[in-house]
């Protein structure tokens, strides 16, 4: 009799592994940004499909900057550009695209950040004069501002726990550095960076935390030359941990690993052994730099870049164990969970 009850026990666990395997084959887990020619104006498209690039459908018919809400993977989020206009509205809509919801009723800029649980979301926006760091509720009835100095303050990043963010403070003396504020508003900004550091950030490349909030990476360079830095936010100690001098984009934190490229190569950085793993890289790309944030998940990174200036950029999937890649469509902006 128990023997029957094992193997049965036995078989309902199997059922269900692979009901779970299964069902994150099909889950349509990968948003990310097209475009289509509409009497001759590109519109800007927000459209979802398997990880293996099939069964895309198109979810907005004028959206940017696609993200998955962390932790209310019903919903999405995107930012909304009308045509002749270069300010950007931030929207919510559930995972079929239905439903969309503005959750800013002014302009700001493309960079935002959600908070881990999924409440909260970080915006820049210069309705005062300048860019300053503001948090919004997720149904938007709910904005808070963060920051309040003379300067520029874009691309937040909230920790992993939801109670610090980073953020880069543009021109006067801070000179593009990256400071410290508590979430709840609470406190004076900490300088993260060395004088002697002008941290770098764009649409491609910003600033980021680690997995136990303990480091944050960023890119930061002197004249014309680039490098990777980490700096222990409890400590402020900083450690360039590329030594190149060269142009590097796209960095981003998963579990123990770096991932960034240098100029048309994907790199890991072992964060354990200090090393890049594997020496040569993950893989090059002839052509177009890369040019749209990095979206990584436990096998694989998820970038764009175009062979050819003149032609649509295309998603490409790298499996960070093998550096096996694949091509998996026209887009940009992908955005995996």
């Amino acid at each position: 009799m128990k023997t029957k009850q094992n193997t049965s026990f036995l078989v309902i666990l199997i059922l269900l592994f692979v009901s779970a395997v299964m069902g994150c084959s099909t889950s349509k887990t990968l948003l990310y940004q097209s475009r289509v020619n509409v009497g001759g104006y590109y519109q800007q498209q927000i459209a979802k499909e398997y990880a293996d690039g099939t069964g895309s459908v198109t979810l907005i018919k004028n959206g940017e900057y696609p993200q998955w809400i962390p932790g209310v993977k019903t919903h999405f989020a995107y930012l909304e550009r009308k045509p002749g206009n270069p300010h950007l509205k931030l929207w919510v809509a559930k995972e079929d695209g239905t439903n969309p919801i503005a959750l800013t009723n002014f302009e700001i800029h493309f960079d935002y950040s959600w908070s881990p649980d999924g409440e909260w979301i970080l915006v820049s926006n210069s309705k005062d004069g300048n860019y300053e760091i503001y948090k919004i509720k997720r149904d938007g009835k709910k904005s808070i501002r963060l920051t309040n100095n003379v300067y520029t303050d874009q691309f937040p990043r909230w920790s992993p726990k939801g109670n610090k963010i980073v953020y880069v403070s543009i021109g006067g003396t801070s000179n593009n550095k990256l400071f410290l504020i508590n979430a709840n508003g609470q406190g004076s900004p900490k300088q993260l960076t060395p004088t002697n550091l002008r941290a770098y950030a764009s649409s491609y490349s910003k600033p980021c935390w680690s997995p136990n909030g303990s480091h944050v990476a960023f890119i930061a360079h002197s004249g014309t030359s680039f490098d990777i830095f980490v700096v222990n936010v409890a400590s402020g100690k900083v450690q360039n941990i590329t030594n190149k001098k060269r142009v590097f984009e796209h960095v981003c934190w998963y579990d123990d690993y770096i991932f960034y490229f240098d100029y048309n190569t994907l790199f890991r950085y072992n964060t354990k052994t200090k090393k890049i793993d594997p020496p040569s890289g993950l893989g090059s790309f002839p052509g177009e730099t890369p040019h749209s944030p990095i979206s990584v998940n436990a096998s694989h990174v998820f970038f764009s870049y175009a062979k050819d200036a003149l032609k649509p950029s295309h998603i490409y999937k790298v499996q960070h164990h093998t550096g096996k890649m694949t091509n998996i469509g026209e887009g940009i902006n992908p955005n995996i969970w």
